[in-house]
């Protein structure tokens, strides 16, 4: 939650509620996790959730974004938090010369 940086009453009470947001989302993942068996701690989660990135493919005029396929265990961690079509196409369009 620290440091503050802000000046304004307005802005420091949208840092402390982002702040709050961020803190249960990220406990509400853990114990997600949790029940499915895993205890990783959240900087292990991040660094297993950053290993998949997002390609786009651009043939000719044709462009595709697509998640790459995750590694093991960011596909049980995907399982565990009950996400499903993760291969899935993000977006499909043409480009016109």
């Amino acid at each position: 939650m620290r440091p503050v940086h802000h000046q304004k009453d307005d802005h420091i009470e949208s840092h402390i509620y982002l702040t709050i947001l961020a803190y249960q989302l990220i406990n509400t993942i853990r114990l997600m996790l949790k029940r499915s068996g895993i205890n990783y701690g959240w900087e292990n989660i991040v660094r297993i959730m950053s290993t998949q990135k997002i390609v786009t493919t651009k043939l000719l005029t044709i462009h595709q974004r697509r998640p790459t396929k995750p590694i093991k265990e960011a596909k049980r961690i995907y399982d565990a938090a009950g996400c499903i079509d993760i291969q899935k196409i993000l977006k499909k369009y043409v480009v016109y010369h």
